[in-house]
């Protein structure tokens, strides 16, 4: 049974994961600075909290592949909106040209009754 990115029976079991780990790292800033010391700080002091640091990465991989999972499907969804988009344009062509031949044949008809 996982105990997600905590050591078993720590405070932090409770309060710490991959959205905190991301607003925690917006927030220091980076550039400019010794990104590896500062992030080799920030996860020290995460250890010393009780914050399991591979099974974070863990939790944080999985965090990935649900998010690239919902992009496909959005993508997905997209693609396929776009195909009823393009098969709705060609119906309103066809219902456009419908219009004009209709046009013409009035006008035609018109015409030949007025002589």
């Amino acid at each position: 049974m996982s105990q997600g990115p905590y050591e078993y029976g720590t405070a932090a079991q409770m309060q710490y994961g991959v959205d905190q780990a991301l607003s925690l790292m917006k927030q220091v800033p980076l550039e400019g600075l010794n990104e590896k010391l500062i992030v080799n700080v920030i996860r020290r002091t995460l250890e010393s909290m009780g914050v399991n640091i591979p099974t974070l990465l863990q939790a944080s991989a999985e965090r990935q592949d649900e998010i690239t999972q919902h992009i496909v499907h959005l993508q997905s969804e997209i693609a396929s909106m776009n195909q009823a988009i393009e098969e709705k344009r060609m119906q309103v062509n066809l219902l456009q040209d419908q219009l004009r031949e209709i046009g013409l044949l009035m006008e035609r008809f018109e015409e030949s009754s007025r002589r």
